[in-house]
């Protein structure tokens, strides 16, 4: 409209030029202002189309973020009704509310649940701060873990954002378990080396008295007990050292492990024939050298066995193999060790190699023996895992990495 207008005044002042100055002036003053008019309302529009594309690109990374976002978001309006907001496919990771989605909120299935929601959604509204609940749901073989936090927007509205926070749990545990392990070993080894003085000073005085007596003197027997059960006390002493890491005593240096494990064998042998399990080796001669401690080595390979021989009390077969293998780019050793015994259940397999964890009767057993093994494959830069079924047997398999270059002979 106001273009026509434009042209018309322009025309009037090429048709009137006689016109008086101020009349003149007046109409141009009137066109300059129509050309304004024109300019700033083209680069309004430009500001607008700008404006509304950087929306929209806005809006679309938006939603592309709430589509990847972990967490599920839910609107609920003020009758109650829930509403998927962040979304589409929805999974267990947003239960119990996948299934409520247009139904009222009073339709959570569980009336504790429902309990807890309601007051969190209560609390929110009052205090329009975040209220968070936190709660458990059979699902799987161990039940999931979920968090669902409630926050007021609007009168009666409010956002729900839930959570999947099962991995994140379980890795707390593991955490505060790491961190009571880790209490144990200190005080395991402040105790240990307060031990060890009074230990050495019985065994120091039963020795020298089991000296002095004749073979068949009748204190002799009761003091051969008290040496074996003090040098027993001993080695658990050594044991609680090495899981507590305040040993520093071990040297580590080129070794064959068919070595350690052929030394190992007498006391191996012994406890396999008083058990009937029928004890093999099968040591491959092409084995590399590690970097190790032979005794570390040796309680490895007898606590392994013992553990094997433990779990075939009706008889069996115990096997050690040793040979060549690959990993991590260089060479190294694979011992193995492998019984017919009743097998480890699969609920226990993640707890065997913690301290003080065990399935022997009292008395029995300290729980420190294969944690001791993990420890001792650990320093020596190895793995180990296991391989177990009910009724089947249990088969570790260990690596040990071969010895640097600068070690060989």
């Amino acid at each position: 409209m106001h273009n026509i207008l434009q042209r018309q005044l322009r025309r009037f002042l090429g048709e009137n030029a006689a016109l008086s100055p101020e009349l003149a002036a007046f109409v141009r003053v009137v066109d300059l202002t129509y050309q304004q008019f024109d300019d700033d309302r083209e680069m309004l529009e430009r500001s607008l189309d700008l404006s509304s594309k950087e929306l929209m690109e806005a809006s679309s990374e938006m939603r592309a973020i709430l589509q990847a976002w972990p967490d599920i978001i839910f609107r609920v309006a003020e009758d109650g009704v829930i509403t998927n907001f962040s979304a589409s496919n929805i999974s267990d990771v947003c239960a119990p509310f996948g299934g409520l989605v247009g139904k009222r909120f009073d339709a959570v299935p569980s009336p504790e649940l429902r309990l807890r929601f309601r007051n969190a959604m209560d609390k929110a509204k009052a205090s329009g701060q975040m209220v968070t609940v936190e709660y458990n749901l059979p699902m799987g073989q161990e039940g999931k873990i979920f968090e669902a936090r409630f926050l007021s927007i609007s009168n009666e509205k409010l956002l729900v954002i839930v959570q999947n926070i099962t991995g994140r749990k379980r890795l707390e545990n593991v955490i505060h378990q790491s961190e009571k392990l880790s209490a144990v070993g200190q005080l395991a080894g402040g105790v240990a080396h307060e031990i060890n003085n009074p230990l050495a000073v019985i065994l120091g005085f039963s020795q020298a008295l089991l000296h002095n007596l004749k073979e068949d003197d009748p204190l002799a027997n009761p003091l051969r007990h008290i040496e074996r059960e003090t040098l027993r006390c001993k080695t658990l002493v050594s044991d609680l050292l090495t899981i507590s890491r305040t040993s520093n005593t071990d040297q580590h240096y080129p070794l064959n492990i068919n070595d350690a494990i052929n030394e190992s064998f007498s006391l191996i042998n012994a406890q396999g024939r008083v058990r009937n399990v029928e004890i093999k080796a099968d040591l491959s001669p092409d084995v590399p050298l590690i970097l190790g401690n032979k005794n570390r080595i040796q309680q490895v390979v007898i606590n392994l066995c013992n553990n094997g021989i433990d779990a075939m009390s009706h008889g069996g077969k115990l096997e050690v193999r040793t040979a060549r293998v690959q990993f991590d780019a260089r060479s190294g050793v694979l011992l193995e060790v492998m019984d017919t015994g009743a097998g480890i259940p699969p609920e226990i397999q993640k707890k065997i190699f913690e301290p003080f964890f065990t399935t022997k009767d009292v008395g029995k057993g300290t729980g420190l023996g294969l944690s001791l093994v993990f420890e001792i494959v650990q320093k020596h830069g190895g793995t180990i895992d296991l391989e177990s079924a009910k009724g089947k047997g249990t088969t570790f398999r260990i690596t040990f990495p071969e010895a640097p270059a600068e070690f060989s002979p």
